[in-house]
């Protein structure tokens, strides 16, 4: 298990907010809501999401960074 997914999963038990960095530069900002095998489901919501709620799930291999605050 990689780094990231084990990062994913603890952020996901405790229902964290992160912004997701991709390799092709582009950013999203969501809460982790859970882990399946190499996907990592957020919820985007506010001005993200056009004020809306959406779930997207991400591929942990394209992530680049992560940013989070600590509890």
């Amino acid at each position: 298990m990689s780094l990231l997914n084990e990062f994913f999963e603890v952020a996901a038990k405790d229902k964290r907010n992160v912004i997701i960095w991709f390799k092709g530069g582009e950013k999203i900002a969501g809460r982790v809501h859970s882990v399946q095998n190499n996907l990592v489901l957020l919820t985007l919501s506010g001005e993200a999401a056009e004020f809306q709620n959406y779930t997207v799930a991400v591929l942990v291999e394209e992530v680049a960074a992560l940013a989070w605050v600590v509890p």
